[in-house]
C-alpha cells in the first residue's frame, strides 16, 4: 500500500508534511507503486506554490471479518 505525502512549506520556512486525502475525505491510497509514483510526478509538475509530493510505503491493511 502507497500513499502520498505532501510537503507543505510554513511562513516560517519549517516543512510540514501532509498525507493527501481522496473527495471522500479518506487517506488516498494506492495499491501499485507505478501508479502512485505516476501521481507524483503529475502533482509535482503543477505545483506552483512550491509544495513537494513524494510516495511512501505503509503497512497493509489489516481487514478483519468481525
Amino acid at each position: 500500500m502507497y500513499v502520498i505525502v505532501k510537503h507543505v512549506k510554513t511562513q516560517d520556512n519549517r516543512t510540514l508534511p501532509v498525507i493527501m486525502l481522496d473527495s471522500h475525505g479518506e487517506v488516498l491510497e494506492f495499491e501499485n507503486k507505478d501508479q502512485a509514483e505516476n501521481m507524483v510526478k503529475i502533482l509535482n509538475t503543477n505545483s506552483d506554490s512550491g509544495h513537494r509530493y513524494e510516495v511512501k510505503q505503509v503497512w497493509p491493511r489489516i481487514v478483519t471479518g468481525k
